[in-house]
């Protein structure tokens, strides 16, 4: 695929998005799928987004951020 971008994160390891990720992640799916089906407004996106960041999002990319740059050392 021309256009196709690889996902930089692939192979690599966060402790949190193993222990936190299903759970946080599960979340911030089911609010984009209410959103998607009209029972939610898209206002309710951004204060989702901020929940996963605090439940965890903010230290997978920083656990990804830092496996990235060791692999690429």
């Amino acid at each position: 695929m021309p256009t196709a971008v690889r996902n930089p994160t692939e192979g690599l390891f966060s402790e949190t998005g193993s222990r936190r990720g299903p759970q946080i992640g599960e979340s911030l799916a089911s609010v984009e799928t209410d959103i998607i089906a009209g029972r939610k407004p898209v206002s309710a996106w951004g204060p989702a987004v901020e929940a996963w960041k605090r439940g965890g999002g903010d230290k997978i990319r920083d656990e990804l951020q830092q496996a990235l740059a060791e692999r690429e050392s």
